[in-house]
């Protein structure tokens, strides 16, 4: 096109319009820039968009080279049902792609068998899924199993066979929670676990796929009560972290819940770690012990760490009630889970667990359904290529129980931290911050991701969202990303300008997804031969430039957070002797 306009004499270029009167010329000749990739901004997007039903417990993968997000829920089985029991569905995206896929059912629910809770991985274009199964009757199950399959992102279907990884008699077991990871080779492994009729009394298994055969269950933990499995694969150990408790009554119950966690070598399974045991606080005159939530657990880069939420209050003052505010706590290990000597910390400071009592944050978060979606923060935890944390979580809005929504019900926004640096001893958290905020009385239940598709670090997370303010009992599952980087903007009134003509470059379009403040870098790398332009400021939000010489004028502009730069922005302008303007009659014809 351009080689067309120079053909009309040096430095001339021809704009075409049609229409009847004058169009005032705003032509862009080029600006060069990739495509927006998924999470380079906020960005919001309903996943489950069913509006009248549940769509509950999300799960989040990111593929290792950071370019799928894949993220996985249940889905109740018809309206009304009352619960999240019944199918499970898959969507993805990839960050260099177009955005989000089509829903893809793994599992489609009837009333002799439905899907409770789901797992994710992603290895390139292969999903990986586990899943516990209710089945011969969903409402009242005579058997329970775990289920494993595959589901191609590039036929968007699943391999017609699944794999029964786990089944049991409800007459004697029920199968209570599933996780899964996957290792470099993109081979599974599944924990669950594994209760008494009831539920209770649980033990933790494992299982693990080699490409050709399944490996026999494994106990990672008997005896007490054992449940909420976590698990994650990096350097070629196995990590499995879970909550345990063994007492009597309320008071010793509470006494004895722990977090602990395991690992398996290339030599096989280590003894067990007690990564935490809840401390004894004073209310009232009367002592409670303060316990713990399920764990998450995430390596990588030689580093473990596990994140849950501690109760604060222990239902205090009346002992039979259930715990509504917490702390949120991790522990981290520097030589893959060897060993484990730095201390309970809050997530977001370097404030000591239990030192520190009196200033850790004290988060509300209580269900008023009487379902699980709400109650507790449900803390969920990534790493990214260096190691280093990303944490979502939710809260009630405010403190003392919060606000009270539109919906009649109290707001839990979306809350997360991250680090992007650190040392053995601490965590550079940046400054907890709101992801996401509904004054309809309905987030829960985050899950995380992080992700480097190039030179930019993204944080990706999945939630349970009310659809509206009469939606009752249904849930959606949303998606909302960005990248951890600054983003640079140029904007520019025309790129196609006269000679001689002054060019306003204009970067406050520029931002940081935390709202630090910026300093500009821009960079004037090509000009027309015999050209002395220059930018009047390299560092100022707006320069200008004026264009002495026909041809083409290449900007870039990188702006930095102090902690990390963005990815280059260019624009290039043209610059012309003369510029015509050509208008075509518009023809109107009427009639067939």
């Amino acid at each position: 096109m351009l080689s067309r306009w120079r053909g009309r004499g040096r430095g001339t270029a021809i704009v075409v319009a049609a229409g009847l009167a004058a169009v005032a010329l705003a032509v862009v000749v080029a600006a060069v820039a990739t495509a927006r990739p998924l999470g380079s901004r906020h960005e919001s997007c309903n996943l489950s968009e069913t509006a009248t039903l549940i769509s509950a417990y999300p799960d989040l993968a990111v593929s290792s080279d950071g370019d799928r997000v894949v993220t996985i829920w249940t889905e109740e089985l018809r309206s009304g049902a009352g619960s999240a029991r019944g199918h499970v569905y898959l969507r993805a995206a990839s960050e260099t792609g177009a955005g989000w896929g089509s829903k893809i059912p793994v599992f489609t629910g009837t009333d002799d068998a439905c899907a409770y809770v789901a797992a994710v991985g992603v290895t390139g274009t292969t999903v990986h899924v586990a899943y516990v199964v209710y089945a011969n009757t969903c409402l009242y199950p005579g058997y329970m199993q775990v289920r494993y399959r595959t589901c191609s992102l590039v036929s968007g279907q699943c391999d017609g066979s699944e794999a029964t990884v786990a089944a049991v008699s409800t007459s004697l077991n029920r199968i209570t929670w599933v996780d899964l990871a996957l290792d470099t080779e993109g081979n599974p492994h599944v924990v669950w676990a594994q209760g008494d009729k009831d539920g209770k009394n649980g033990d933790i298994y494992y299982r693990a796929y080699d490409g050709t055969n399944w490996s026999e269950p494994y106990p990672v933990a008997t005896g007490g009560d054992n449940s909420m499995p976590a698990i994650a694969w990096a350097d070629g150990y196995v990590h499995v972290a879970w909550v345990m408790w063994d007492g009597v009554g309320h008071e010793e119950a509470e006494k004895d819940k722990c977090v602990l966690y395991r690992r398996r070598s290339a030599s096989g399974w280590e003894t067990y770690v007690n990564v935490f045991s809840p401390i004894k606080r004073n209310v009232g005159g009367k002592d409670y012990y303060l316990p713990p939530g399920r764990p998450e657990v995430a390596a990588g880069s030689g580093k473990v760490f596990i994140v849950w939420d501690c109760c604060s209050n222990s239902g205090a003052p009346d002992p039979s009630s259930y715990c509504s505010t917490y702390h949120l706590v991790y522990r981290r290990s520097n030589d893959n889970g060897a060993h484990w000597p730095q201390s309970v910390t809050e997530v977001g400071t370097s404030y000591l667990y239990p030192a520190s009592f009196d200033q850790l944050e004290d988060y509300v978060s209580e269900d008023p359904e009487g379902v699980q979606y709400l109650r507790r923060l449900r803390p969920s935890i990534a790493l990214n290529k260096d190691g280093w944390p990303a944490v979502v979580w939710h809260a009630e809005h405010g403190e003392g129980g919060g606000e009270e929504g539109e919906g009649g019900g109290k707001s839990h926004p979306i809350y997360y931290s991250y680090a992007l640096s650190g040392t053995d001893t601490a965590v550079g958290w940046i400054t907890t911050t709101v992801l996401s905020e509904d004054q309809q009385g309905g987030l829960g239940s985050a899950v995380v991701g992080t992700g480097t598709p190039g030179s930019e670090q993204y944080l990706h997370a999945a939630y349970m969202r009310k659809p509206g303010e009469d939606s009752q009992d249904a849930w959606d599952v949303y998606y909302e990303g960005f990248s951890y980087n600054p983003h640079a903007d140029i904007r520019v009134a025309s790129g196609l300008v006269l000679v001689g003509s002054t060019v306003t470059l204009d970067g406050s379009g520029s931002y940081d997804p935390q709202g630090s403040p910026l300093t500009y870098d821009w960079s004037l790398t090509g000009r027309p031969a015999g050209s002395g332009a220059a930018l009047s400021n390299s560092s100022a939000v707006s320069p200008t430039l004026t264009v002495d010489e026909v041809g083409h004028y290449t900007v870039t502009l990188k702006v930095d957070n102090g902690l990390m730069a963005s990815p280059l922005e260019t624009q290039i302008i043209l610059a012309c002797d003369t510029i015509y303007s050509v208008y075509l009659p518009l023809v109107m014809r009427g009639g067939p």
